[in-house]
């Protein structure tokens, strides 16, 4: 309910209420449209943002002197998981700040300046150190604000009118897709014809429209003033707290695998969609339309906007009308069983590719359709759920500690990524017969020619395996000739990258490398000498079997989830009536 005091002043709002403040507590509260407007403008700036991340890292990064400098499929998974570890492990410390001291509303308020700042150090800084920087402050803005502006949407109901808290989380996740489809759409068209600085701006822009729009709603709000530490600390050691946490930390840790799965739609699967095998035409009633490989994310948030209403007007309903209890705790174990499914569809699609076979975007849609089903199972309901079990103190501290579910799930994907890579040395470098192109830039007859060249594997290196992935980071000394297009002219460029392992000779050790997108040859010139900070490696999950990997994890996941669930007991915690002033 609106408050006539300042958002966190200190006071108890429920005491300057309105005489008709009893019977307004049974509708929708007046401060909701500026909360769910400020999650759409925020929701499109971290996704316009992460959408592009990952092409970003391996296309169009720079070192210091302006070079391109992109990073392995291996770094990339790395550091976008990374992040996103930080995005969901930060809202921990967002959550004490509102709870002990500044409260929910001047907490969402700082973090989001901290938040605008890194778009803008994005914008204008496409080296690893303005990519560091810019990535490290959206972690602190976007993390901290995370459950205060979950539970904040929570506060503004009671038990009045409790009834309407699920269709306020369906609109509030419903404005977080409608931000996430058109920034996803948007991100990499943004990228490739303008470049990074407008593609990480408008996000930036939107972040900024979002933290207005928040504070324009501040005399709306119905506001829970901060605990101070002395009755925090109290609030946390009562047996009641303790009790509600300890019951949902086996829950919150399982629903980490799930995350450990879902955050890779913007990494792995973005990944695989790079592959020109992977035909991007997706077609309605005689219209198609070729996707970018970052665009395909898009289908989850459009999918999202179908599937939350088609669940709680349709599905919902109708199992419980059949005598099947749609708990929360039985969404979330659905939820996990079709997470598994999505990925072993993209273990299928990987299959394909790997082995030079052509492979359709309609497969990772199908993969999306049971992602995003999962997604809603699990995401909304988990929402719903950590707010209601949540004694009332420490309603941030619980959505805080759900949030470090997600981010337990990212560094699950770091640690398995980090795992699976292997040093691949090379002892030489060997011309292999060929001719020079038709055209080289600039060439004299003093320069070497462009041939195909033949690296030869030290003894002890992995098996090698045709279409298998090679990552170089780093100068070794070799250059990689770019044909002319259209739109650039002839160039060459430091041999940086994710290759593929081609025309093995078993017997020397021998091969060649293919590009990964094009599968084309590579042209290279120069002298392989490997500098201190230039790397070979590959993973020793080789193509389908790092997705069969998580497919596994996920399905042991969700059958262990069947008897924590039915073993589970909770209360259910909400803010008690507004008290009318006499």
């Amino acid at each position: 309910m609106p408050s006539e005091t300042p958002p966190n002043s200190g006071t108890d709002p429920n005491s300057r209420q309105h005489p008709g403040a009893a019977s307004a507590a049974r509708r929708m509260p007046r401060g909701l449209p500026y909360i769910v407007v400020n999650e759409a403008a925020e929701r499109y700036s971290f996704y316009g943002m992460r959408s592009i991340l990952t092409v970003f890292m391996t296309k169009y990064l720079l070192d210091s002197a302006g070079q391109a400098d992109p990073m392995t499929e291996s770094e990339s998974k790395i550091w976008y998981h990374t992040f996103i570890m930080g995005v969901y492990f930060l809202p921990i410390i967002g959550a004490l700040l509102a709870d002990i001291f500044w409260g929910k509303y001047k907490t969402i308020m700082a973090l989001s300046l901290v938040y605008c700042l890194g778009h803008l150090v994005l914008a204008l800084d496409h080296t690893r150190l303005g990519l560091a920087g810019g990535l490290a402050l959206i972690a602190i803005g976007a993390g901290g604000i995370k459950p205060c502006v979950s539970a904040h949407l929570g506060d503004q109901f009671s038990r009045g009118n409790a009834h309407l808290l699920d269709k306020a989380y369906a609109w509030f996740y419903f404005s977080i897709n409608i931000g996430a489809v058109l920034s996803t759409l948007a991100g990499e068209w943004l990228l490739r014809d303008f470049g990074p600085h407008i593609a990480f701006g408008v996000p930036g822009g939107l972040m900024l429209l979002a933290t207005v729009v928040f504070h324009y709603g501040r005399r709306e709000y119905r506001s829970i003033p901060p605990s101070g530490w002395p009755v925090f600390k109290q609030t946390l050691l009562a047996g009641e707290t303790r009790r509600a946490v300890l019951r949902l930390l086996p829950i919150f840790g399982l629903v980490a695998v799930f995350w450990s799965l879902y955050d890779q739609t913007g990494s792995s699967w973005v990944l695989q969609a790079q592959s020109d095998l992977m035909d991007k035409r997706v077609g309605l009633f005689g219209w198609s339309v070729v996707l970018l490989p970052s665009q395909i994310q898009a289908v989850n948030s459009f999918l999202i906007l179908l599937f939350v209403p088609l669940f709680s007007a349709v599905l919902y309903p109708m199992s419980a009308r059949y005598g099947i209890a749609s708990t929360a705790l039985r969404k979330i174990g659905l939820g996990m069983f079709l997470a598994s499914l999505s990925f072993a569809i993209i273990a299928a699609l990987e299959l394909r590719i790997f082995n030079g076979q052509p492979a359709s975007v309609s497969g990772q849609l199908w993969a999306y359709v049971a992602m995003t089903a999962a997604e809603v199972l699990i995401s909304m309901t988990c929402l719903e759920f950590a707010y209601t079990q949540a004694p009332n103190p420490a309603k941030s501290l619980v959505m805080g500690l759900y949030f470090l579910s997600l981010s337990a799930g990212n560094f699950l994907a770091v640690e398995v990524n980090r795992f699976i890579r292997a040093d691949f040395p090379i002892a030489a470098v060997e011309a292999a017969p060929g001719s020079a192109p038709e055209a080289t830039p600039d060439a004299t007859a003093s320069e070497a020619i462009f041939a195909p060249l033949r690296l030869r594997a030290e003894e002890k290196a992995p098996d090698l395996i045709n279409g298998r992935k090679i990552m170089f980071s780093g100068d070794c000394g070799l250059e990689r000739l770019l044909p002319a297009s259209d739109d650039q002219p002839a160039d060459t460029v430091r041999l940086q990258g994710t290759f593929l392992l081609a025309d093995i000779d078993p017997g020397t050790q021998s091969f060649s490398l293919l590009d990964a997108a094009t599968r084309k040859p590579l042209m290279l010139r120069g002298t392989y000498a490997p500098g201190p900070n230039h790397t070979v490696h590959s993973d020793r999950l080789v193509g389908a079997e790092y997705f069969w990997f998580f497919c596994g994890l996920m399905g042991l996941a969700a059958l262990i989830f069947v008897p924590v669930a039915k073993r589970y007991t909770g209360e259910r915690y909400l803010q008690e009536e507004p008290t009318p002033r006499p």
